[in-house]
């Protein structure tokens, strides 16, 4: 099993050498995974109302926190010159 944490910056090899015992950190993240799927929303038994409101707090927050990572990356890419953008585009 490949595993990475700490935004995938860090194998689960480096944490084993800092003392993290693996076999827990495993069961942990098995346990996160399985609430994760027992956790599913009836998106479409919502009221209309309710519905606009989860949106509002979890996807504009998501795009609020993201927006600086993507404003980045698309500066990175504008400041690519053309003739390069043309080779990926063949």
């Amino acid at each position: 099993m490949v595993l990475t944490f700490a935004g995938g910056k860090k194998s689960i090899g480096e944490a084993e050498k800092k003392g993290i015992d693996i076999n827990i950190l495993k069961s942990e993240l098995e346990n996160i995974a399985k609430e994760s799927r027992n956790n599913t929303h009836l998106y479409t038994e919502w009221n209309p109302s309710f519905l606009a409101v989860y949106i509002i707090n979890t996807h504009h927050a998501y795009v609020k926190e993201i927006l600086p990572e993507m404003h980045f990356f698309t500066a990175k890419v504008t400041n690519v010159p053309a003739k390069n953008i043309q080779n990926y585009l063949k």
